[in-house]
């Protein structure tokens, strides 16, 4: 199964870009398109006031040495573009599933068969606490926790022992 994040802290940082495309989208986008026009300083003064040497152009250095705002105004473009389709899928896989999925789970939460003892158990209205715990069947969870929750192993290999004790 692939990893993902839970959907309340996906939302809630969907819910933070909101805010910062509302307040600062415009903004950084005019931004961007500064910082990636910007060259590299012709000359650099040194620290003793002396001008630099080198005989490279600004658009010669900024070509040799890319720094983290080359192609940023181009960047943030298709950031842009691939959230908006991102969050069109998104939605057009939510609405599918839920168009196509039953309301009701057939299956209730707790049902299956005890490790131990190899009971089929089921809760229903009438019998809420008739569930699996821990993998086992209420009798059998009663009973390893009676003992102090031993080894699971163990307890499943004792079935077989007290049922030929029997």
């Amino acid at each position: 199964m692939i990893h993902h994040p839970a959907p309340s802290v996906l939302a809630r940082n969907f819910r933070q870009v909101a805010d910062r495309l509302d307040d600062q989208g415009n903004r950084a986008i005019r931004q961007a398109t500064v910082l990636a026009a910007r060259g590299w300083p012709a000359t650099t003064t040194g620290c003793d006031g002396s001008r630099s040497s080198d005989p490279t152009t600004s658009t010669e250095r900024a070509a040799l040495n890319p720094g983290p705002y080359d192609d940023i105004d181009n960047r943030l473009a298709r950031q842009l573009l691939l959230a908006w389709h991102v969050c069109l899928e998104l939605h057009a896989s939510i609405d599918m599933i839920l168009a196509h999925a039953n309301d009701d789970d057939p299956i209730p939460p707790g049902t299956g068969r005890c490790l131990r003892c190899d009971k089929f158990v089921r809760p229903d209205g009438k019998h809420p606490h008739n569930r699996i715990q821990a993998g086992w069947c209420p009798a059998c969870y009663r009973k390893w926790v009676r003992w102090g929750r031993p080894d699971r192993s163990w307890y499943i290999r004792t079935y077989g022992q007290e049922k030929q004790a029997s």
